[in-house]
């Protein structure tokens, strides 16, 4: 089709699988097609890729930015057409996609020919929107040139003056204009209106005023004008009119294609709705009733094919639908039962090949000419409907006042109307099927070693239930499930989930899962619940509840040995809390009998990493969780309880701003270690000629990054970079860091300052 050729769309779609199908049906359809798989990735493209053609893109886009806001972002530097392509029709989806340009909304899973055709018509309504912008710059500057057409006319339509650019433009010479009825050059049915608007504008002395109309030309031809109105006096004091008129029919022209092709579709979609309610008895009738006005057909019609006895295959008018003043053909008995070898050859050997019959009725061979002139048939456009690649039947439409044929657009909207057609006919044919379906679907559920039932989901009436729940329940069929298979039920259980088995289109859901106690048999039991299609078409409930008491009571079982486990981890902290306590005592009595200062000191330091220790050991006992602790609570705490160790604290400050997160174990307990070092190290070594120390202390965390910063104003530590010249407390910051896979710094400015950075 050429409407393909050389057209690159680039498919928006999260979700991969549908992303691959999608992108085979639109190879299928002739399009090269590019894939993005979020929002982030099609602005990337769209900015590198200049060959893009098109856009269909899924509105509901994952966790990055959805379909509405990447259509806004490329359309600040991308004029392209938009499709969006979604499951969702809700309200909210289709109000989104209202606000962006948008080419179409298409519904997934609507068929190949819906998404032929609103892509087709996609590319030819951005098409004409080009033009109708080109048509809109190319009219602004005729404008600032000076080529628009200028009248002068006084009160009673006489034209006194004309520009050479609108008399030529007319097919008039000035001369045959002025002195004459500007009246002459305004067509026929708009001419009351122009007359009169223009009396009410000398009337009300409204001085500027505008309006649309069309005009003639000398050759007869019509053209859309938009014409500005000025009033104006002479120097008589007479009033007249200036007239500035500017030709709009080629964006007139375009408007009313694009609102064609919207009403294409807009039909396609409401008789697509028609074909799936298919309860209807005269479905055939009401299809070709929406049809028929959009085709702009004169006469549009359906026929069946079936076979007579001899197994000759015969035509029959099902539905008909004419405009004003046709004289209607279902009645006529000619065409019931009307054998195909009865007509003329090339239309059964046209149509069986699934090709389109069409043309100018004076055009055609003289017999097939003779039988649809009787008609008053003047052009002609039947499309076959095809089921399996067999010719079934045909749609036709008949021009009976015009010889206008239809365009390849228009033709492709009615074919995918006869593939609806089609579908709609293998449906019914599929409900024989679905018979035997059931027989099976009853020999495989008495094989099931569970409770089965099926019930209607408007009148709660049991229409099958299996062997293994009859054996338990009884033969309740045609009873209503809630007063049989629960004890006292008198209306529809509470608990009922026949609302969650639909979605908001009326189309089953996915099974729901759910575990029940039964009120009359106090058996526990797994339901799967599933809206299935029955054998007369309706949607009905089938449950498979599977028997689970046994393992409901275990899983009791189970949750008390949980509990039993949780206090046990919990007495194992505690008991680990006190461990602490001990050797923190031990060593503090240590320290204090022995009288070499160093020692005492390296005690001292022990003291308190046991004590840094006891408190993450601490929140641990009184957290409800074993895996994360919040920084806030914990490093708080923790900076207060060792700085009350020291005796000279009242000479020192700390102000600490500490952000609240959470850290797990294995994160927090390497920071308090490093706090525990770095605020020793101050307290003892930092401030021996200062009055009042300062030390502060921050936490925080952007993202994943953490941040912990320590400064204090005192002597700053001996310039080295050798970590192993400068004791155990910074050897131990230094591995503590490494294994945060982090990274230090320190600052040696007025004092001392470390700077800790890792990643959550």
């Amino acid at each position: 089709m050429e409407i393909q050729k050389h057209k690159t769309i680039l498919l928006v779609e999260d979700q991969a699988l549908i992303a691959m199908e999608t992108k085979s049906v639109l190879k299928d359809l002739g399009y090269e097609v590019v894939l993005a798989l979020s929002g982030e990735d099609a602005i990337q493209i769209i900015t590198n890729n200049q060959n893009i053609n098109l856009i269909l893109m899924e509105m509901d886009l994952g966790s990055g930015i959805d379909g509405s806001e990447t259509a806004k972002q490329i359309h600040t530097f991308r004029d392209l057409p938009i499709v969006f392509f979604s499951h969702h029709s809700g309200k909210e989806y289709v109000d989104k996609a209202k606000i962006i340009t948008r080419y179409g909304y298409i519904l997934k899973n609507s068929g190949k020919h819906i998404l032929q055709s609103s892509l087709e018509m996609a590319f030819e309504l951005f098409d004409l929107n080009q033009k109708l912008k080109n048509s809109k710059e190319h009219f602004q500057n005729l404008y600032n040139q000076a080529q628009d057409m200028y009248f002068t006319i006084n009160t009673d339509g006489i034209v006194i003056s004309v520009n050479k650019f609108g008399a030529d433009y007319l097919g008039y010479t000035k001369e045959e204009l002025i002195g004459n009825s500007v009246w002459q050059v305004v067509h026929k049915d708009d001419l009351s209106f122009v007359q009169n608007y223009i009396s009410e504008v000398i009337n009300q002395n409204i001085e500027t005023n505008e309006l649309e109309f069309r005009k003639i030309c000398k050759d007869g031809s019509v053209i859309h004008v938009h014409e500005k109105l000025n009033l104006v006096y002479n120097k008589k004091g007479e009033l007249e009119i200036r007239i500035i008129c500017r030709d709009i029919t080629e964006g007139k022209l375009a408007e009313k294609q694009i609102k064609q092709r919207e009403n294409y579709l807009i039909a396609l979609n409401q008789a697509k709705k028609i074909l799936l309610k298919s309860e209807s008895k005269d479905i055939f009738q009401q299809f070709i009733d929406i049809i028929g006005p959009v085709s702009h057909a004169c006469r549009t019609y359906i026929f069946i094919n079936s076979l007579d006895k001899n197994g000759k295959i015969l035509m029959n008018q099902k539905a008909e639908y004419c405009a004003d003043g046709i004289k209607p053909e279902i009645d006529n008995p000619d065409l019931q039962n009307l054998k195909y070898d009865d007509l003329f050859p090339r239309f059964y050997n046209v149509l069986k090949k699934g090709h389109i019959y069409k043309g100018i009725i004076r055009d055609f061979p003289k017999e097939e000419k003779e039988f649809l002139e009787i008609q008053n048939i003047k052009a002609i456009l039947i499309i076959p409907i095809m089921s399996d690649n067999k010719f079934i039947g045909f749609i036709g439409f008949d021009n009976c006042s015009s010889e206008k044929e239809w365009s390849a657009l228009e033709q492709n909207f009615l074919q995918a109307t006869a593939n609806d057609l089609a579908q709609f006919i293998e449906k019914n044919k599929s409900q024989e099927l679905l018979l035997l379906e059931n027989k099976r679907f009853q020999t495989t559920m008495n094989a099931i070693d569970a409770v089965v039932y099926v019930a209607d989901m408007d009148t709660y009436e049991l229409l099958f239930m299996n062997k293994y729940a009859m054996n338990i329940m009884g033969d309740v069929i045609g009873e209503k499930c809630y007063s049989s298979l629960q004890k006292g039920q008198t209306k529809p259980c509470d608990f009922c989930t026949n609302h969650l088995l639909l979605d908001e289109n009326g189309k089953p859901n996915e099974p729901y899962i759910w575990e029940f106690q039964n009120t009359k048999t106090k058996q526990w039991y797994q339901c799967s619940d599933q809206a299935i299609s029955w054998t007369d078409g309706r949607l009905v409930k089938l449950e498979i509840a599977t028997d689970i008491t046994e393992s409901i009571q275990a899983k009791g079982e189970i949750q008390k040995l949980l509990k039993e486990k949780e206090i046990l981890l919990k007495e194992v902290h505690h008991r680990i809390k006190n461990d602490m306590n001990v050797i923190k005592s031990l060593l503090s009595i240590q320290s204090r009998r022995i009288n070499n200062s160093e020692a005492s000191a390296a005690l001292q330091d022990a003291i308190s990493r046991v004590e840094s220790m006891g408190t993450l050991y601490d929140k641990l006992y009184k957290s409800e969780s074993y895996h994360d602790v919040s920084t806030k609570n914990y490093l708080t705490q923790l900076i207060d309880e060792i700085f009350n160790l020291f005796p000279n604290r009242q000479s020192v400050q700390i102000k600490s701003r500490i952000d609240d997160f959470s850290l797990e174990i294995k994160e927090i307990f390497p920071v308090g270690i490093i706090l525990n070092e770095l605020l020793t190290n101050s307290i003892k070594y930092a401030f021996p000629e200062i009055e009042k120390g300062l030390i502060q202390i921050s936490l925080t965390k952007m993202k994943k990054h953490i941040i912990l910063s320590y400064e204090d104003n005192g002597v700053g530590l001996p310039e080295s970079d050798n970590v192993k010249q400068m004791g155990f407390g910074l050897t131990l910051i230094d591995l503590l860091t490494k294994q945060l896979n982090g990274t230090y710094k320190i600052e040696r400015n007025n004092g001392t300052k470390f700077i800790i950075e890792f990643d959550k």
